[in-house]
């Protein structure tokens, strides 16, 4: 059994990784007294110090800003890595389950929940907060509120893009797993016509590049590829370790995510965030982390309500159902009768690479 790991200081974060990876089979870490949030990850996939560890550390940075406010009862985040694997999913959901003190479950970025593991969560009565844009499971009584757009929203975007960036045949690639062929089909489908599925080395002729797979990847196809030829990327490969490789080919490139991108956002709440985010990591915010700090901000928000947090997890689940519409620093959080977000929070967003950063695109 993997075991679950506590939060850990930021810059134990890549020996974390290591740990959770060779983790076997033993008790439970031993957690605080009080009430918990289990934050369920997939760390095998490329770069996750880039891609999912950000979520995290603004989940974590967010709730020890309630904390520090003497808010009470504020809930501590406890990471499970199910290292993409269902069978290691179910156990560790029913691990949690089992645990009274857990008042709510956030997926992380990249992990498709399964059904089975859904299944434990709804009969618990465990509401899920989801920072994933992955299909939302057909699981009766499921509680689940996701603060990013899901899948399709980033597919429209990529394609309305790619179609404003070239004159021709936009060629589409990806790297054979899941999400990434599900994503490339997508994007394919809404450019009808005008799409060449590629494989990997297979450019030629293309006006224009999508690549929907990780950052290894797209450093590759910008570094073989003409300067002039546009590349378009999805999340997966929104990350400083494609910025740095392809450097300064990368400069131009195009990232799309079901998140957004906060870091050159004037407003008071985005900038408390920043600042919150970098006193506790040393790192300017990556990929949904505005995403972590809205849910983090939330479960402070409900654990200052004595009538929530006196009811434990049923008083969380209650509260968490009964959600109203909210402004937040990543937009108007609101959500339809499914629990997918509403408003600005169902659209994706796509960012150009520039100097080694991601600037905001209108």
């Amino acid at each position: 059994m993997h075991m679950p790991r506590r939060s850990l200081p930021i810059l134990a974060v890549a020996i974390a990784i290591v740990v959770s990876a060779c983790a076997g089979s033993g008790a439970p870490v031993p957690a605080a007294e009080g009430p918990k949030v289990a934050f369920f990850q997939d760390l095998s996939v490329e770069d996750p110090l880039d891609l999912v560890s950000p979520s995290f550390l603004a989940l974590e940075a967010g709730l020890a800003e309630g904390v520090r406010r003497g808010i009470e009862h504020v809930p501590v985040a406890v990471q499970f890595d199910t290292g993409g694997d269902p069978l290691v999913a179910l156990e560790l959901a029913q691990t949690v389950a089992a645990d009274d003190s857990y008042v709510a479950i956030v997926v992380a970025p990249f992990w498709a929940m399964p059904a089975e593991t859904a299944t434990v969560f709804a009969t618990a009565g465990l509401p899920v907060l989801s920072l994933s844009d992955g299909a939302l499971p057909a699981v009766p009584g499921l509680r689940w509120r996701r603060f990013v757009a899901p899948a399709p929203a980033q597919a429209a975007e990529l394609a309305v893009r790619a179609a404003r960036s070239a004159a021709g045949s936009v060629c589409i690639v990806d790297e054979g797993t899941a999400r990434s062929q599900a994503l490339a089909t997508a994007v394919a489908e809404r450019l009808a016509g005008r799409a060449s599925p590629r494989k990997v080395g297979d450019t030629g002729g293309c006006r224009a590049v999508v690549w929907t797979g990780g950052p290894s990847g797209a450093v590759s196809i910008r570094t073989s590829l003409d300067p002039v030829i546009p590349l378009l990327v999805s999340d997966a490969a929104k990350a400083a370790a494609y910025l740095d490789a392809a450097a300064p080919a990368s400069d131009g490139t195009v990232a799309v995510c079901p998140c957004v991108d906060v870091s050159t956002d004037t407003s008071l709440g985005s900038r408390r965030f920043v600042n919150a985010y970098q006193a506790a990591t040393g790192l300017a915010p990556g990929v949904y982390a505005a995403e972590g700090w809205e849910i983090a901000t939330l479960l402070v928000r409900l654990a200052g309500d004595d009538a929530v947090a006196s009811g434990g997890r049923a008083g969380f689940a209650s509260a968490i159902d009964a959600l109203g519409a909210t402004q937040g620093i990543a937009g108007k959080v609101a959500f339809d009768a499914r629990g997918d977000p509403s408003g600005e929070l169902a659209a994706a967003h796509a960012t150009r690479a520039s100097g080694l950063r991601w600037i905001g695109l209108g």
